[in-house]
């Protein structure tokens, strides 16, 4: 037969099970969101990075890219301008960065 003792000693017990489990909750959401500011971190460096280093030396040299987004195998290196310095470094393999390369795959959920 139950008794008073028995229904108190019940909820006592629910309501640690519920603090404990508010408690593992509360730590994992903070390591998500610890977990998601370095992700956005990584990707506010990234795209400075790019718009930094990438976007400058295609833009200084207009035969170093055409402003296509997609991924695209260079054939042949262009010539370098004489009265550019930033077109006499040498051609990279694919248009963009490997930065914004990272970002577009992080933002389509790539990985």
């Amino acid at each position: 037969m139950l008794n008073q003792a028995d229904v108190d000693r019940a909820k006592q017990e629910l309501r640690l099970r519920r603090a404990a489990t508010l408690k593992r909750h509360a730590e994992e959401l903070q390591v998500l969101d610890s977990e998601q500011a370095e992700i956005d971190t990584l990707e506010q460096m990234a795209q400075a990075f790019s718009r930094k280093f990438g976007s400058d030396a295609e833009a200084a040299c207009p035969a170093a890219g055409s402003g296509r987004q997609e991924l695209v195998a260079v054939e042949s290196a262009p010539e370098a301008s004489p009265t550019n310095p930033a077109c006499s470094s040498p051609q990279r393999k694919y248009q963009a960065t490997n930065f914004e390369l990272f970002a577009r795959a992080f933002s389509a959920g790539t990985f």
